[in-house]
């Protein structure tokens, strides 16, 4: 629903400065419509002041027209990372269910397959979000010069996420009982529920990078590394990454591994929704784009008008 208002809201302010820009037109054409020009020093006093207004009104027009293309290039960018992480999540969503069913595992339990898996798709997704086109980090909010995610590393690395992540699966090891999965499936959602242990970016509540776009519209349009859908990603694959399938820990690590698919699913459905929100501000910019390159081209013409 506030999606939806908000979708309303800027539609609406669309309409009125698609109003108000042509008042302006109107205005200036009005007044410049005479045609033939008074050689009076008074007359050549308001024609310049009106070269002036036209020039100020195409610069501040070409500014937010500037602006906005350059946020577009950001959130085409930000679309494609996101599509890609979706499409890992499924991925890994998959690779779980064709080693958590039985047929699978009647000829030999082995998580090997979907632990590669998952361990590369983490790897993947932590390069895309810490990639920096333009020289800013676009999953680090307001800390932009600061690469949002911390590196994997290695399970063998007890002070990195991989090892942090598998030294829980020796403190509460899995056997065949589906407590031992319930057991630590919590205790990394725990860990993944401090941001700062996967993610260095700006995190500050609720904030996103917001632009100014035109005069009295800002647009927020970040998706940070921390946001719900990608920790909640992260976590599910760090789960199938740093967990082993064997006859004695089939009970726990299926059930571990049914969360964390029905994590992916609902994770994924998330993601989606994020992707939706940043479309529908694709268009308004778009939208407004197309305006300001009207109004900009119109005032250039009557900047040329005046001038001869």
């Amino acid at each position: 629903m506030t999606s939806q208002v908000a979708t309303v809201t800027r539609a609406e302010f669309l309409r009125g400065r698609i109003s108000d820009i042509q008042a302006q037109l109107t205005e200036l054409q009005t007044q410049v419509a005479t045609g033939k020009k008074d050689d009076a020093p008074s007359s050549h006093g308001a024609e310049t002041r009106m070269l002036l207004s036209l020039r100020m009104a195409r610069d501040t027009s070409d500014t937010y027209l500037k602006t906005v293309d350059q946020t577009l290039g950001r959130m085409t960018l930000t679309q494609q990372v996101l599509s890609r992480v979706y499409d890992l999540a499924n991925k890994v969503k998959q690779g779980i269910a064709t080693v958590n069913n039985p047929e699978a595992q009647a000829a030999g339990p082995s998580s090997i397959p979907v632990k590669t898996l998952a361990l590369n798709a983490i790897r993947e997704i932590v390069d895309l979000l810490n990639e920096s086109p333009d020289g800013r980090y676009l999953f680090s909010g307001y800390a932009a010069t600061t690469p949002p995610m911390i590196q994997p590393g290695d399970a063998s690395v007890l002070t990195s996420p991989l090892g942090q992540v598998a030294n829980l699966g020796v403190t509460l090891p899995l056997d065949n009982t589906t407590a031992s999965g319930d057991t630590l499936y919590d205790a990394i959602g725990t860990f993944f529920s401090t941001s700062g242990n996967y993610y260095q970016g700006d995190a500050t509540p609720n904030a996103r990078v917001t632009v100014r776009v035109d005069n009295g519209l800002d647009i927020p349009y970040g998706v940070r590394g921390d946001d719900p859908s990608i920790q909640t990603i992260l976590q599910a694959m760090y789960a199938v990454a740093t967990t082993d399938l064997s006859t004695t820990t089939e009970g726990g690590w299926n059930r571990l591994a049914t969360r964390a698919s029905l994590d992916l699913d609902g994770a994924i459905k998330q993601l989606a929704q994020v992707q939706g929100d940043l479309g529908q501000k694709q268009i308004t910019l778009q939208s407004l784009a197309d305006r300001h390159k009207t109004f900009s081209a119109a005032l250039t013409g009557q900047i040329r008008s005046e001038e001869h």
